[in-house]
């Protein structure tokens, strides 16, 4: 392994000071590493990876995390927040005008806000459209796309591959399907000078996709996924699960997945990937191998 990508749910699990001694320990590694930083303007910064082949640059971000581990830049006399790099979105619901009526008057009886909007509302952090069928819409946030395609443009012209990756649980319907918005993210990415578009988050795989001769995996899944070594858990985690003080993290683990007869162990899906090998030549794409992997 050259390079890891550092934006993903569990960036900011263990605060700012998990996230700086993470830093130390990729860099001391030799990893070059993209998508957490000191501020917003770092964890957003292509960083590059020399080879005989030639110069390979990596942007990283993230769709899925917590809203406290998102960097974030100072201002005035407010210092940075570090954190990772951020792509928000926002969710539509799509719902029929009857089924807006019946909404509104069960939060009305629950006495439970409603906003009604000309085109639908909103309500519980939810937007909600009147349409013939229902269904959900996402889209990117305009900002930043903006602010991660300048990246993007800035690293196609100091690299000769860009590597743009994110970690995104979000999905349209099946897991298997990324959800719209990441499409639509993907491809501003590879119109921004991304040699290649890598997503991962859902444990599984999604589709591929050739955009304007550029490969985009939605997901290639898991290479590597174990939880069984770990030797400390936080306190959260056993409360959730009724453990005392005296169960460790074998415990943990026996009552979060039913002693191996759900979740993760059991799914089929989380087990299979591939291992993708595509060939470029004068900057296009010639060959894609995948190779199974379980």
């Amino acid at each position: 392994f050259d390079m890891v990508s550092r934006a993903n749910n569990h960036t900011g699990d263990y605060g700012v000071e998990g996230l700086r001694l993470t830093t130390r320990y990729v860099e001391e590694a030799g990893l070059v590493h993209a998508g957490a930083g000191e501020s917003l303007a770092e964890a957003r910064e292509a960083r590059f990876l020399e080879t005989a082949r030639g110069r390979v640059a990596i942007v990283s971000m993230a769709s899925t995390f917590p809203d406290h581990s998102a960097a974030g830049e100072a201002r005035g006399s407010m210092a940075s927040r570090p954190g990772l790099s951020p792509l928000r979105y926002s969710t539509e619901r799509i719902v029929t005008a009857d089924q807006l009526d019946r909404l509104e008057a069960v939060l009305d009886d629950m006495e439970l806000s409603f906003r009604r909007t000309d085109d639908g509302g909103s309500a519980l952090g939810t937007a909600f459209v009147v349409g013939e069928e229902p269904g959900v819409t996402t889209r990117p946030d305009p900002g930043d796309v903006t602010e991660i395609a300048a990246v993007v443009r800035s690293a196609s012209r100091l690299a000769d591959h860009v590597l743009v990756t994110i970690h995104a649980h979000e999905r349209e319907g099946p897991n298997s399907v990324p959800a719209d918005f990441v499409v639509e993210f993907a491809r501003a990415m590879v119109d921004a000078g991304a040699t290649m578009f890598v997503g991962h988050g859902p444990h599984v795989l999604r589709g591929i996709e050739i955009y304007r001769g550029k490969p985009i995996f939605y997901s290639l899944g898991d290479f590597v996924f174990q939880n069984e070594t770990l030797l400390r858990l936080p306190a959260e985690n056993y409360a959730r699960y009724d453990l005392g003080p005296d169960e460790h993290v074998a415990d943990f683990n026996a009552a979060r997945y039913r002693n191996e007869t759900t979740g993760f162990p059991v799914n089929r899906e989380i087990w299979e990937s591939v291992v993708a090998m595509p060939t470029f030549v004068d900057g296009e794409l010639t060959e894609l191998a995948l190779h199974p992997i379980t």
